[in-house]
């Protein structure tokens, strides 16, 4: 068995090491359950477009259209019609699928086969990079449009008709991810990186970077005008705000608004557990490493120190900082942290080995993590307890929402309960309402006879009494009926269940 894995290995290795993380990422992707809003938040979109059958722009429980681009959501749409329905598993897919080809697109930039040791080093890293690894079994956009967008950049690195076309086709996914930045970025690191080459010229490279540019924009243009014409000026304030106002710190809301330093101590995070060999590494002076590169750097290497600070000085910029941001980096860093050991290394085969036992090792552990660790911890906490509660006590009666805030939203239970929320308030989207704080009076009271009404704590503390009386001056009683023990993982705050009787 060793001898045929051997065997098909060298024959086939990008086959096999895709196979044992494509196992990994199913694996550690298909238990726990949502611990996070952000997850269900996207997974809720997918729903929609099945429910609705309108896969442009659909309008969830709370009037709101979504935040983000459709291609993620269609993935998930999709992979989900043969299981019947959307769930943990299957909205992680696109990630899953992320992450695969970012490994794969790293081995083929490293040099594949022509430098397997190498190569192998460089998947690894990529692969086990904590940020990496969690972003790629997470139901959030952020792998899938980094994966494109650093596909992208290798293409165009390797150049070529044939290379330049694909890498114009993963720009127009990642635009169709996550907006404008999935082909702007990637097109101005190359851009910058070209005058390096012998031969080029700056006329020709201006003039196929806005080729790729262009005509990364056309499908996404598409979708563009076609949202626009159902969502209207809501839909465009809408994209021009998450786009442009983000990065000029202009949004009617804050949003993970953190210091200047932020970035650079995610990235360190984000690389663990190969942070740590820089700190082993300090008595070998590691600046002495960039000072070589100065005099003797290849091409590839310059390419890769373009694309990682001009990254992180990209997403630096605005005052929205994540983590996340950073990811199309990972695969560049990857290499030059490979590059790095095997510098200062003076026992070169001894120190490969031992990386590539310590890569399969940290698989190992996140399998293990993820797959068994991580569910025991969350599931227990799981928005799902609440969601089975509410959903025994209301039984087929319709539920609304009343939550004095526009960005909130019981996400995680209105997913388990199979997205039977509405909301009763104007949609937060809407140009009239943004900046202002909800009251009782501008709630929309239903008309059944019967419905139960969802609130967070904090909001019967502050607003109980001015809602009790507005519905009972349209003649209904409102009855507590439970309050969850615990505080929502999407809400952070505990629930309260009414039952609402129309006299």
């Amino acid at each position: 068995m060793r001898q045929q894995i051997s065997t098909f290995y060298s024959r086939h290795p990008l086959a096999l090491l895709l196979l044992l993380l494509a196992v990994t990422l199913l694996l550690s992707g298909a238990f726990a359950d949502y611990a996070t809003k952000g997850e269900p938040r996207e997974a809720l979109v997918a729903i929609e477009m099945l429910r609705s059958s309108n896969w442009i722009l659909p309008v969830d429980g709370a009037g709101d259209i979504a935040y983000k681009p459709p291609l993620f959501h269609w993935i998930i749409a999709l992979v989900s019609l043969p299981f019947g329905g959307v769930s943990e598993f299957t909205s992680r897919v696109p990630s899953m699928l992320g992450m695969l080809l970012m490994c794969a697109m790293t081995w083929k930039f490293v040099g594949g086969s022509k430098e397997p040791k190498k190569a192998l080093l460089a998947f690894l890293i990529t692969a086990t990079s904590f940020e990496v690894f969690r972003a790629g079994v997470n139901c959030r956009v952020d792998m899938l449009l980094a994966a494109l967008m650093a596909s992208a950049m290798m293409l165009m690195y390797r150049g070529g008709a044939r290379n330049y076309l694909l890498a114009t086709l993963c720009m127009s996914g990642a635009v169709l991810t996550k907006g404008p930045v999935g082909v702007a970025l990637p097109v101005f690191l190359w851009w910058l990186w070209r005058p390096t080459c012998k031969g080029k010229t700056f006329w020709t490279d201006t003039a196929l970077a806005l080729l790729m540019t262009l005509g990364s924009l056309l499908l996404p243009a598409l979708w563009y005008i076609a949202a626009w014409h159902e969502g209207g000026d809501t839909f465009l304030r809408l994209a021009l705000e998450e786009n442009f106002g983000r990065m000029t710190g202009t949004m009617s809301y804050a949003s993970h608004v953190n210091p200047w330093y932020y970035n650079l101590l995610m990235l360190l995070c984000g690389l663990l557990p190969w942070t740590l060999l820089l700190v082993l590494s300090l008595a070998k002076r590691p600046w002495r490493f960039i000072s070589k590169q100065r005099k003797g750097i290849s091409s590839r290497q310059l390419f890769c120190w373009i694309a990682v600070v001009g990254i992180l000085i990209f997403y630096t910029i605005p005052k929205s900082k994540r983590g996340v941001y950073l990811l199309p980096l990972y695969p560049f860093a990857a290499l030059l942290i490979v590059d790095y050991i095997l510098w200062y290394s003076r026992r070169i085969a001894r120190v490969t080995r031992g990386m590539i036992i310590s890569g399969f090792t940290f698989l190992g552990l996140y399998l293990i993590t993820y797959a068994v660790v991580w569910p025991i911890i969350t599931n227990k906490r799981s928005d799902r307890h609440v969601a089975h509660e509410v959903e025994r006590l209301t039984g087929d009666a319709p539920i609304y929402t009343f939550i004095n805030s526009r960005m909130d939203r019981f996400y995680g239970v209105d997913f388990y309960l199979g997205t039977r929320m509405h909301s009763t308030l104007p949609s937060g989207q809407d140009e009239r309402y943004r900046g202002v704080s909800y009251t009782p009076e501008m709630m929309r009271i239903p008309s059944d006879s019967c419905f139960y009404l969802v609130c967070t704590l904090t909001d019967v503390e502050e607003q109980g009494e001015a809602l009790s009386r507005h519905l009972s001056a349209a003649g209904v009683t409102l009855t507590q009926v439970w309050q969850s023990p615990r505080k929502t993982r999407d809400m952070h705050r505990p629930l309260v269940l009414f039952k609402a009787i129309r006299k």
